[in-house]
């Protein structure tokens, strides 16, 4: 399990390395927002499961939690996350 501190940045790489989102032939997995990929997070703690946005112009963001406005698709990760709710931003 694993912490964010409050307002804290990450590139990519420190974000895979910290929570290591499981992957899919070298990739890693994006779920999707409906069917069997949506059914499949049922499997997953909640503190696993994070949510990409769409946010202002081309920005995304992740987003621990399973969020569902501006929602993209879903990431799961072996390390949990222990915050309630929060958002970082993911330098691309």
């Amino acid at each position: 399990m694993s912490t964010l501190n409050e307002n804290e940045e990450l590139s990519l790489e420190e974000w895979i390395e910290k929570f290591k989102p499981i992957e899919k032939n070298g990739d890693i997995r994006q779920f999707e927002t409906y069917g069997e990929d949506l059914e499949e997070l049922n499997l997953y703690n909640k503190n696993q499961i994070w949510t990409v946005l769409d946010g202002d112009g081309c920005e995304l963001y992740l987003s621990n939690g399973i969020w569902f406005v501006n929602r993209m698709f879903y990431i799961v990760c072996e390390v949990e996350c222990l915050e309630q709710r929060g958002h970082i931003n993911l330098n691309y």
